[in-house]
């Protein structure tokens, strides 16, 4: 241990600038959004050779009407971190994560995620000492100091994977538990799961069932606790085999100080000091007295080395547990609970979802009327058309996504390219609720809606009728609950 110390001595600016680097990292991932976003805003504001600045010496007209390319590049670069969505896929996206029971969930905080590893690390680093120094016994301490690092990396990894996917795998198993003893108690009249719901379905298709069949049908039926029993494994294995080896260290130090000591101690010897030599009778009571209190001082060494190994691995174990915790607190049991929440980027209400874009829009705003002041300046006798605004980018991006969307489904569902959107394109028998919902949905206009809800077959057509009665009631009867929920704020 005593070399180990020394070692990170020596190496104190590597492990600090190792540090450094695991905090700096960890910041950035957990505001990763907003930084390279700072990224952006900062290197089209730099004067002179900023992208602004280069982009305002162009005047290119883009194939788009009414559009200059610089102006084009520039909204593009900020659309990129503006990726909002309508409100009715975000109140899909939260039917979605309410009815897997995810809702209010979240994936793991990036501080958290430091915080167990640099526990994990500063736990591991004497154990992978003595690995390390075992694995190359004639290495020198750059040698093991590598090996110690590796080593430290490597457990570091595996524990949090472990652990996590543990923790996860119970949240997921106690919840399928959960919904199948609700089944079973309601008497199992209808079956456990109808069908597999997706994020893109209609989360309205099983809106008449059971809340745990509705958490199945997005979660599954089947659990495991096989991760469970691996890392239970794995931490008593590393547990164990650590405070062996350590113990196992601590009594061959022992051994060697007590060679030494009693090497270095008199022996009556009247060659071996300048000192007169003492009669054995005299000597022997002592030597006694020197070895009983040499014995009593390295047993009480021991006994405190002992406690301080169970200590360590108590808390190897303890940390462990906290990373199994995390696992089962943060994280999502639906299929795919994880998109649903990238699309909603944790907020509660569209409302406050907007309200995080609006000051970005406005930056990209500010933005595009300096190149365009910059243009007009530029300009000269060119008459430049400059009265577009970032919202009428964000308008037209939405507009060529929905139409080229609408052509990949005609393609997808009628096997020929569209050449002319208003055409009525004959339906096959095939077709399902489904389809055919998704179908309505990406159309714009009412005339064309109507339009294809003529081609359906009658019974299709009289599903969709009646689901859009139902879904119109649905939305009174939320509009009469919010006005009822003002009224009762407000009196």
């Amino acid at each position: 241990m005593s070399d180990f110390i020394a070692m990170a001595s020596q190496y104190t600016g590597l492990i600090y600038a190792t540090l450094a680097l695991g905090l700096s990292l960890a910041i950035y991932f957990a505001f990763q959004y907003q930084i390279n976003f700072w990224w952006l805003n900062f290197w089209y504001s730099i004067p002179f050779v900023g992208k602004l600045a280069r982009l305002s010496r162009d005047t290119t007209r883009s194939s788009n009407s009414g559009w200059l390319r610089a102006e084009e590049t520039l909204c593009s670069d900020y659309r990129k971190h503006i990726t909002t969505t309508s409100e009715l896929e975000f109140r899909k996206r939260l039917t979605y994560m309410s009815k897997a029971q995810d809702l209010g969930r979240h994936p793991h905080p990036g501080w958290m995620v430091a915080v167990l590893a640099l526990l994990l690390v500063a736990e591991g680093l004497g154990f992978s000492y003595l690995l390390g120094t075992w694995m190359a016994r004639e290495g020198s301490a750059n040698v093991h100091t590598l090996l110690m690092l590796a080593i430290v990396f490597v457990i570091c990894t595996i524990m949090l994977f472990l652990t996590h996917a543990a923790g996860h795998q119970l949240y997921r198993t106690g919840l399928i538990k959960r919904s199948d003893k609700e089944w079973r108690d309601s008497g199992q009249e209808k079956p456990l799961r109808t069908q597999e719901v997706k994020l893109d379905d209609d989360q309205a298709v099983d809106d008449a069932a059971p809340a745990f069949t509705q958490t199945v049908n997005r979660v599954g039926t089947h659990g495991s606790h096989v991760m469970v029993v691996i890392t239970a494994i794995a931490v008593i294995a590393i547990a164990g085999v650590s405070t062996w080896m350590r113990v196992n260290h601590l009594n061959q130090e022992m051994i060697e100080r007590t060679a030494v000591q009693g090497t270095s101690s008199g022996d009556g010897n009247p060659f071996t000091s300048d000192k007169p030599s003492i009669p054995a009778e005299l000597a022997k009571p002592q030597q006694e007295a020197d070895m009983t209190a040499r014995a009593e001082s390295l047993s009480n060494e021991k006994g405190e080395g002992l406690a301080a190994f169970i200590m360590l691995a108590l808390i190897f174990v303890v940390t462990q547990i906290v990373s199994i915790y995390a696992g089962y607190k943060y994280g999502f049991a639906g299929k795919e609970s994880a998109a649903a929440y990238r699309g909603t980027r944790g907020y509660a209400t569209y409302d406050d979802y907007m309200d995080r874009f609006e000051p970005m829009i406005q930056v990209g705003q500010a933005k595009l009327q300096t190149l365009q002041r910059n243009l007009s300046a530029l300009g000269g006798n060119f008459r430049l058309s400059l009265t577009k605004t970032f919202d009428d980018f964000i308008r037209d991006a939405e507009a060529r996504r929905r139409s080229r969307r609408e052509a990949t489904w005609v393609f997808s569902t009628s096997a020929i390219q569209p050449t002319v959107a208003a055409t009525p394109i004959a339906v096959p028998e095939a077709v399902t609720l489904q389809e055919a919902l998704a179908r309505i949905g990406v159309l714009t206009t009412a005339a064309e809606r109507k339009a294809y809800v003529a081609t359906l077959p009658e019974t299709l057509k009289e599903q969709v009728i009646e689901h859009r009665k139902a879904e119109r009631q649905r939305e009174e009867q939320e509009r009469k609950a919010a006005q009822q929920k003002d009224l009762d704020e407000l009196f």
